[in-house]
């Protein structure tokens, strides 16, 4: 007779009657079987009341099963068989979120040199179960109770029991993700104003402009408006703490117009936010692009005049020369209102 293995450690709810028709393989027609928990319960009549959803007390345990003839009420002679629970472990790798993550570099998605791998531990002893690992559905060569990881992906363990001639097994699953510092763009788009836009990498990214509050990228840009004219710098941070990226831009918070009237209020233009930024070069032209002047941020500024003649009421254009976080030259260009 068959012994019964099951691999339900949680529930080891058997059912006996699945035994029933190899118990009746030579009886005839109109027999039943009863099970038993002991020769003993057998010679007293007392068989299992519900064998379909037995419950073992112990393990391993001894079943004894009869054919009953249901005409006569005839008892046949006892077989007996086995029950054996397979043990399986409860799989869990207890990590938390952030111990799942890899960080990677922005461009190439390679892990970032010196990167401490992830260690995935079973605490499964491999003296008693056969260990399987897989990522993304793919067997993988290591059959420890520990994995190390420095690649993203969906890895699975299985356990397979050794024990009792069994092919028991379990699984446990956990998703190792990617991450890495922004890259990004930084460009004026109104006085005051910067556009954060073509932001890329493998992270979730926030930003802060002038150790301003972070504030979360959930679309494809993000606006910072109000800003105070100047060279500001510009953070980008992976918010799973794989790294950040600083830019710097210029700010101009500039009049948009001016009233060289030498009544002592706007008579010259300049563009105050910049006085103290070294190495800013600003030059005013005309709207046919002729050279009118040019000035430092820390001079008084344009007074209106070309060759001492007054120039007459328009919108004229002024380009500011800075140099950027790099030390390379850059160059903004807008326009303004002068006013007779």
């Amino acid at each position: 007779m068959e012994n019964i293995v099951d691999c339900d450690t949680q529930k080891s709810i058997i059912d006996l009657t699945e035994k029933d028709e190899e118990i009746k393989r030579s009886a005839g027609n109109n027999t039943s079987v009863e099970y038993y928990l002991s020769q003993a319960d057998y010679e007293n009549t007392n068989p299992i009341q519900d064998p379909q959803n037995f419950k073992p007390t112990s393990l391993p345990t001894t079943i004894y099963a009869a054919v009953v003839d249901e005409t006569t009420g005839c008892h046949s002679e006892t077989v007996n068989f086995s029950i054996a629970i397979t043990e399986l472990p409860d799989l869990n790798f207890n990590q938390r979120l952030e111990d799942l993550i890899i960080c990677v570099e922005p461009q190439t998605g390679a892990a970032l040199e010196g990167e401490i791998p992830i260690v995935l531990e079973t605490g499964i002893d491999p003296n008693q179960y056969d260990i399987e690992w897989s990522r993304d559905g793919e067997i993988l060569s290591e059959t420890g109770s520990s994995l190390e990881v420095l690649q993203a992906g969906k890895y699975q363990v299985k356990i397979i029991s050794v024990q009792n001639l069994s092919t028991c097994s379990t699984t446990s699953s956990v998703e190792i993700t990617e991450s890495s510092a922004p890259l990004f763009e930084v460009n004026n788009i109104g006085e005051g104003s910067i556009r954060i836009e073509n932001v890329k990498g493998y992270g979730e990214y926030e930003f802060s402009v002038n150790n301003s509050p972070f504030r979360q990228l959930t679309t494809t840009s993000l606006i910072f408006e109000n800003l105070n004219g100047g060279i500001a710098s510009i953070v980008g941070r992976d918010q799973n703490g794989c790294g950040e990226l600083i830019k710097e831009i210029l700010i101009l918070n500039f009049p948009k117009f001016f009233t060289p009237n030498n009544d002592g209020q706007n008579d010259y233009w300049n563009i105050p936010a910049l006085r103290n930024q070294q190495g800013v070069k600003i030059y005013i032209f005309d709207r046919f692009g002729k050279l009118l002047s040019s000035f430092s941020a820390s001079s008084r500024g344009w007074n209106g005049t070309y060759n001492g003649k007054q120039m007459p009421s328009d919108d004229y254009w002024f380009m500011v020369e800075y140099l950027n976080e790099k030390g390379n030259p850059k160059k903004i260009k807008r326009n303004f209102t002068l006013i007779r």
